[in-house]
């Protein structure tokens, strides 16, 4: 964000493109935001439960911060494709490489559940 404010606001005009294309689904904007907010906030509050929780709901938790992570590699391709820099593709780099950190952690983990589980079913 704060390489965004200093360098531009290029995904903010995209980002308002895409929520105001969800807002024209519902009778006024008041109800869309409120339903939208919702909607962020019980994902938040999922993928918090799932942290908590441990088990396959972690593993979701993970992946998807992990994949969200790695998504912010457009930053990277923008760069790239328009020849010139896009906000955000300094910190894209280090993004990208903690989202592959979290999924290969979330892996493991998924691994080391399913050999548990056989462990004991076997048991």
């Amino acid at each position: 964000m704060v390489e965004q404010l200093l360098f531009g606001l290029d995904e903010l005009y995209e980002l308002q493109a895409q929520v105001g294309s969800v807002a024209t689904l519902f009778p006024d904007t008041d109800t869309a935001t409120v339903v939208l907010v919702f909607g962020v906030v019980m994902a938040v509050l999922f993928f918090c439960y799932g942290f908590m929780t441990g088990g396959v709901p972690r593993l979701i938790a993970a992946s998807f911060f992990g994949l969200e992570f790695m998504f912010e590699g457009h930053h990277i391709v923008k760069t790239i494709v328009r020849g010139t820099y896009f906000p955000g593709a300094v910190t894209a780099i280090a993004f990208v490489f903690v989202g592959a950190l979290v999924l290969a952690a979330a892996r493991r983990e998924f691994q080391g559940e399913e050999k548990a589980h056989v462990i004991a079913t076997l048991a």
